[in-house]
């Protein structure tokens, strides 16, 4: 698990977010699912599956 925000990688799943800010996986996919205008997490869709890039995720951080 990443202590520090530097150990993140480039391209972050819903997974390790749970894990880095202490929420739970359901949560994490809500604020994937809110718009960035309401608060949630700016993601990637590719298929199925979200990403978030590192950058965006420190960008959510610093705003929240």
């Amino acid at each position: 698990m990443c202590k520090n925000f530097e150990e993140l990688p480039d391209i972050i799943t819903a997974d390790i977010i749970s894990k880095f800010i202490g929420i739970c996986l359901r949560r994490v996919y809500e604020l994937l699912d809110t718009p960035k205008e309401s608060g949630g997490i700016p993601c990637k869709k590719i298929g199925r599956r979200k990403i978030v890039l590192k950058s965006e995720f420190k960008k959510w951080l610093e705003e929240v």
